[in-house]
């Protein structure tokens, strides 16, 4: 079956669409029947494998953000940077629905603030 996955690569003639569809097909296929033939499914089983996809997908997606976001600000505050922090973090408070805590870490040309971004947990909202 992986040999075939280069005859389904888009060509010129051909659209993504096309070349997706017959490989999800045959990928879904060879799961299916255990083997390597090419196999006609019905429109149930399509369903089926889509319905499977979509839903283990969305089983893994978690709300982001859950917390506070902290917007970290390497110069002092009430300067052009901090200005526009405060500006940017409104606009993801309106578009999220969590705070954004703007932190401004100033002095050694940004590098505390750096240092403190890097030693935060990676987490994503730091």
């Amino acid at each position: 079956m992986w040999a075939n996955v280069a005859k389904m690569i888009p060509q010129k003639r051909r659209g993504v669409n096309d070349a997706l569809r017959s490989f999800g097909k045959a990928v879904i296929c060879h799961i299916i029947a255990g083997q390597r033939g090419a196999i006609e499914m019905s429109n149930l089983a399509r369903i089926l494998a889509i319905a499977s996809f979509c839903g283990a997908s969305s089983t893994w997606a978690q709300g982001y953000p859950s917390k506070p976001i902290h917007l970290v600000v390497g110069f002092p505050p009430g300067g052009g940077n901090d200005i526009i922090a405060r500006l940017v973090g409104a606009k993801m408070q309106e578009a999220w629905g969590q705070p954004v805590v703007i932190e401004n870490k100033p002095g050694a040309n940004s590098i505390i603030a750096t240092e403190f971004v890097a030693k935060s947990a990676p987490d994503g909202y730091t």
